[in-house]
């Protein structure tokens, strides 16, 4: 194995040979389609040459998958079940670094917590996910932002007679869907067309289905999220909606699906959580869409002012080299025995 410590008087980009994203998988083979794994992962590792792997204990023991890799670093990307537990303390019995990230609310499921009291470091994407992590695992994390990606569009307002909507996002977030849905139902004398689209189409078409007071004044069409999918929609929307409801396993979210409405030079809806107010000067963030609607109307002539502004902002927070370098940072912080908050 390669001693551990400081980096030895390698280059950084050296370093990054032998430090490994770990993402759970069916042999060797992972999706690249899940946002935290594109965001925490395969867009990071692609900037600083480091390399995303599966890990399947039903195919390689932990002792073979280190002895293939050779790793320095081993990062560990969102867990559905407890298959990197044994992986983490075998790396670190053999002296090397690991990281787990923490996305989403997942402090409930044994493995996880098991997994970020034993690595060296946690990675959260916000300060809410962070200071939530200190209070349930009882120990802090480092803050590293998720990147945008995709297509950036020149900030654009100029809605027609009817007003074309967008909704994007994971099945788990098809409660937000329904509350938006709910809420424009009680806005009258307004014609919408609603653009949907989700990891799988189906789930959000049964949403769609159920709910029928706003049906009168708009049409809907749904699709199966792909990156080229966003590209296009983004494209040939006015709005971007983003309602949540304000719970605790929503606040610790990731800001990605509002950066990605400015990045794509659209206004975005958000309902006020704590990642969202963080952007509100670029957006609108409300409890009731209804009410950003109106608002958006009425002050028409100062949106594409305020989208152009958030983009400025995000190229200095949120880019792919931004986010890459924080990584940058931290991986070599850690490997060199420093604090990487420092």
């Amino acid at each position: 194995m390669k001693p551990v410590g400081d980096t030895g008087g390698l280059r950084v980009g050296e370093l990054f040979e032998s430090v490994y994203w770990v993402a759970d998988g069916d042999g060797d083979v992972f999706s690249p389609h899940l946002p935290s794994r594109r965001y925490s992962a395969i867009i990071p590792a692609k900037i600083l040459g480091g390399r995303v792997v599966a890990y399947d204990p039903n195919t390689q023991s932990p002792e073979a998958f280190i002895k293939r890799y050779q790793p320095r670093v081993l990062i560990f990307t969102k867990a559905f079940d407890g298959r990197f537990v044994d992986l983490a303390h075998a790396a670190k019995l053999m002296g090397i670094k690991t990281i787990a990230t923490v996305v989403d609310w997942h402090f409930d499921k044994d493995f996880n917590l098991a997994l970020f009291k034993s690595v060296d470091l946690l990675v959260a994407q916000t300060a809410e996910m962070a200071a939530v992590t200190q209070e349930m695992v009882g120990r802090g994390a480092v803050i590293v932002e998720e990147p945008y990606e995709g297509r950036r569009n020149p900030p654009r307002f100029k809605p027609g007679e009817t007003l074309n909507l967008l909704w994007y996002g994971s099945n788990h977030n098809l409660d937000g869907l329904k509350l938006g849905l709910r809420q424009i139902g009680t806005l009258p004398g307004y014609r919408f067309r609603l653009t949907v689209i989700c990891e799988e189409k189906e789930h959000a078409q049964k949403v769609i289905d159920e709910l029928t007071a706003w049906k009168s004044h708009l049409t809907c069409g749904v699709g199966n999220w792909s990156p080229e999918l966003q590209d296009q929609v983004l494209e040939e929307t006015d709005i971007v909606l983003i309602p949540n409801a304000m719970s605790p396993q929503k606040r610790v979210k990731g800001h990605n699906r509002l950066v990605a409405a400015i990045h794509g030079g659209r206004l975005a809806l958000a309902s006020p959580l704590p990642q969202y107010l963080e952007l509100e000067d670029y957006c609108w963030c409300g409890e009731n869409m209804v009410d950003g609607i109106v608002w958006a109307l009425e002050n028409s002539v100062d949106i594409e002012n305020r989208i152009e502004k958030g983009q400025v902002y995000i190229d200095g927070r949120f880019s792919p080299q931004v986010v890459a370098q924080r990584w940058r940072d931290t991986v070599k912080a850690l490997v060199a025995g420093n604090d990487p908050n420092d």
